[in-house]
């Protein structure tokens, strides 16, 4: 496989690759060093978890619970058959402990009559987005809150999406910021992303105008700089305010304008999916780091050595040609392992950096090396989503039925043995910037 951190922005295919040796390094030409494709990883072990019946699209911690969204209709406990009837009812949303993987009372009654594919807590509320119509009998469209105590939803919040929410982002305010694919919220023109105040009513000092030719356009990631003075969004658009942006763009989270001259230069040659996806953005020291489904970064990519993540300069969007890897499928989660070493990868995918990994990886932050050690997924989508835990533990959401060859359906909660959690920074938290 060609090395990553050798690759360059010459623009040259990237479907010409050279197999790693037994030794685990890629051959090289002579006088060149040679350099490692996989790096020694942390011992992970797979505990208790609660099943599914059907796809978890989100997954979120809170003091002891792994909170679930979805598609499902049912969930049973660890080792448990879809069917059975240890199995409750739980339509689209769940509450599993985080220790035991037994199915919690916590449900809001009825639950929901479409798809969860976002969730977010402030400590207090867990917020709900999706697309439905209704959710815990409130009658409310596709994003509601209730209540992490009592599972109690909140009537008088109704910010009302017209569509689907994929992203919910708290602010320390009490506010927050929310994407998908919408074109009004709480009855004003706002599509694609949105500022909500702590009481759920549209802040309509921010307002940016994201869109894609022929339409669909749709926002999937939003992250705030540490100081909260800048918005890294991304999702699937080609022109923010005008300008033209590959799915990606900082904003003054002030009032959403554009700022900057952050221009990642991403490109999807999919014949069937020309339009490059941006699902998560994080903040590092090291720069910003994109997680998605495109092929080709400044000109370096294929199909069979796909660049859907890449850690780009967060001033210039100018890629990292030191840090590309290379993988066969789309990357939909992300986020760092705590000691901020590595950077945990959930997707569809099956090799990383030529080398087996399904559906699930790490990388190490030094030169994009494959971590090895990480229990591999099933399934044409694998996993969804990534939420981390206390007790150094990291939830797993998705449609596949199994990890590490052992049954999981649709969740999985994966240890890694040090008593610390990976972590998402960039969202309420940040080492960075």
């Amino acid at each position: 496989m060609q090395d990553p951190a050798r690759a360059d922005n010459s623009g040259a295919s990237a479907s010409a690759v050279a197999e790693p040796t037994s030794e685990g390094e890629a051959p090289t030409s002579e006088g060149e060093a040679a350099v490692e494709l996989v790096t020694a990883g942390l011992p992970t072990v797979l505990h208790p978890s609660c099943q599914t019946d059907g796809v978890v699209y989100d997954v979120i911690y809170a003091d002891g619970t792994f909170y679930l969204g979805g598609t499902f209709t049912s969930v049973g406990p660890p080792g448990a058959e879809p069917g059975g009837t240890v199995f409750a009812s739980r339509e689209g949303i769940a509450a599993c402990d985080a220790d035991t993987g037994a199915v919690l009372p916590w449900y809001p009654p009825g639950g929901v009559d479409g798809q969860v594919r976002a969730l977010a807590t402030d400590g207090t509320w867990l917020y709900v987005g999706g697309k439905f119509s209704d959710v815990g009998n409130l009658g409310h469209d596709n994003l509601a809150r209730f209540s992490l105590s009592s599972a109690a939803g909140d009537e008088s919040w109704r910010p009302s999406p017209d569509g689907q929410v994929r992203r919910i982002v708290v602010r320390p305010d009490g506010g927050m910021y929310v994407g998908g694919r919408f074109e009004r919220i709480d009855g004003e023109a706002q599509a694609g992303i949105a500022r909500l105040d702590a009481h759920g009513d549209l802040d309509d000092e921010f307002g940016p105008s994201v869109t894609l030719e022929g339409g669909g356009a749709a926002v999937f990631a939003v992250t705030e700089s540490a100081d909260g003075s800048a918005l890294y969004v991304g999702g699937q658009f080609d022109e923010v305010n005008g300008e033209p942006r590959a799915s990606v763009v900082q904003l003054d989270a002030a009032t959403g304008g554009e700022t900057g001259a952050f221009s990642p230069d991403l490109e999807d040659t999919n014949p069937k999916d020309g339009v490059v996806q941006v699902h998560q953005i994080l903040l590092h020291d090291t720069g910003v780091y994109l997680c998605g489904d495109w092929w080709v970064t400044e000109g370096v990519g294929s199909q069979d050595a796909q660049r859907n993540l890449g850690r780009f300069d967060p001033d210039t969007g100018a890629a990292d040609m030191d840090w590309l890897p290379s993988n066969d499928g789309g990357v939909a989660d992300c986020l760092f392992s705590d000691d901020g070493t590595s950077l945990i990868i959930g997707g569809h995918f099956d090799e990383v950096n030529g080398e087996t990994a399904r559906k699930l990886a790490a990388l190490d932050l030094d030169g994009a090396r494959l971590v090895s050690g990480f229990p591999g997924g099933n399934s044409a989508q694998g996993v969804r989503a990534l939420g981390a835990a206390s007790g150094g533990r990291l939830g797993i959401a998705g449609e596949f039925t199994k990890l590490g060859g052992e049954p999981h359906r649709g969740f999985g909660v994966v240890g890694f043995g040090a008593d610390r959690p990976p972590r998402r920074f960039g969202e309420t938290e940040s080492p960075l910037r």
